[in-house]
C-alpha cells in the first residue's frame, strides 16, 4: 500500500499474517521475505518475479491493494506473474 510503504498507516495486515504463519499453534511456518511495496505495478511485479525465480519460494502471500482505487493492483499483478509462471511451465 502505498500509505504503509510511505511510513504513514501501520501494515497491520501483514503483520497479522505474519503472526498466523508463524505461529506453531496455528501454520508454525517460516517467514524468508517480507517486503511493502507501492502500489505500483512495476514494483509489484518485479517483487513477485524475484522471490519466484530467485529466492524460489514455494509460497508467497499477499495483502494489501485489494480496494476500488484505481493504484490497487495487487491481485492483478499477481494473477498475472501467476498465469506466466504456468504457461512457460506447460
Amino acid at each position: 500500500s502505498d500509505s504503509c510503504f510511505r511510513n504513514l498507516a501501520e501494515d497491520r495486515s501483514g503483520i497479522n499474517l505474519k503472526d498466523l504463519v508463524h505461529d506453531p499453534s496455528l501454520l508454525g511456518g517460516m517467514i524468508v521475505a517480507y517486503k511493502i511495496v507501492p502500489d505500483e505495478i512495476d514494483e509489484i511485479k518485479e517483487t513477485l518475479v524475484d522471490w519466484c525465480d530467485e529466492k524460489e519460494l514455494n509460497l508467497i502471500l499477499t495483502t494489501g491493494g485489494t480496494g476500488f482505487a484505481p493504484r490497487d493492483v495487487t491481485p492483478e499483478v499477481g494473477l498475472h506473474i501467476f498465469y506466466l509462471t504456468v504457461r512457460a511451465n506447460t
